[in-house]
């Protein structure tokens, strides 16, 4: 578990002064689960959510503005409910509450996998491209590579460090392909479900101009490839198969980069071991 964000309480009440009357005499609840930022509920109305760090504060503006100027979706968004305040470096902004289910892993509808995917996909860059992370901007951005071969793969043991290393020069080998909108991180939590339903779609924060095989290799994860084989052509799917064997060497990334305590890092470090060792692909 991470520390609270420094000035949490007084940065709180500054982004509470900004919602009228109702939503500040809800009941508060704290989730501290975030990576990047700690998260307040208030009721069911609204998300404050608290920067971690001076470099999640320093987006949150920005990452803001990109949800706010998404177009109409057929499912929900979390649209700004303040501005972002910032006090002494801690930043944090109220954005709308998204109703929802975390979907149980493999339990989802491939259909409406497949109109997640479209809707996505529909989202014109011009717009919005300044506002856009870099692929991959949490394990490194344009330096992903470098990060992997000189700081996460010596990590490993000899073991699994050759099969490691060919997931990842096979990811930096893929042929480039024409860029579309990826939300970055469709992860189980983050994708709202009702009544075997997509109502909401939250933390679009690692939104870049990317390939399609990003959001492909996200759904994967928490659905399985199965789900996804009758919705996405062949080669859709194995550039996504290839960027998911490296996901858990994302995450070592991640964790050095940002100095998280070595227990953690170790953690990631021995499931990496464990999958490269189990399998070179």
């Amino acid at each position: 578990m991470f520390r609270a964000p420094q000035n949490e309480a007084a940065v709180l009440d500054a982004v509470l002064a900004q919602l009228p009357r109702g939503y500040r005499v809800q009941n508060q609840r704290i989730i501290d689960s975030g990576s990047a930022h700690r998260i307040v509920l208030i009721g069911e109305s609204a998300v404050i959510r608290i920067a971690r760090d001076q470099g999640a504060g320093t987006a949150m503006d920005r990452r803001q503005q990109l949800v706010d100027q998404l177009p109409a979706l057929r499912f929900r968004v979390p649209r700004s409910l303040s501005e972002v305040v910032t006090i002494d470096g801690t930043s944090a902004v109220a954005v709308e509450y998204v109703a929802g289910e975390t979907a149980p892993p493999g339990a989802a509808s491939p259909s409406e996998l497949h109109l997640l995917l479209a809707e996505l996909q529909r989202i014109s860059l011009d717009p919005i491209l300044s506002l856009l992370e870099r692929p991959l901007v949490f394990c490194g951005g344009d330096h992903w590579l470098d990060v992997q071969l000189e700081r996460v793969i010596p990590r490993l043991p000899g073991a699994a460090r050759e099969n490691a290393r060919r997931a990842v020069e096979a990811l930096a080998a893929l042929e480039v392909h024409p860029d579309t909108f990826s939300h970055g991180d469709l992860a189980g939590h983050n994708v709202r479900w009702r009544d075997g339903l997509i109502v909401g779609v939250v933390d679009w924060d690692l939104s870049s101009a990317s390939d399609r095989s990003t959001d492909i290799a996200a759904l994967a994860a928490w659905h399985g490839f199965e789900c996804l084989a009758g919705i996405v052509s062949p080669n859709h799917l194995g550039r996504a198969r290839t960027r998911h064997a490296t996901f858990v060497l994302q995450q070592v990334a991640f964790q050095l980069l940002n100095d998280r305590p070595e227990e953690e890092i170790q953690r990631t470090i021995s499931r990496a071991t464990a999958r490269f060792t189990a399998s070179p692909d």
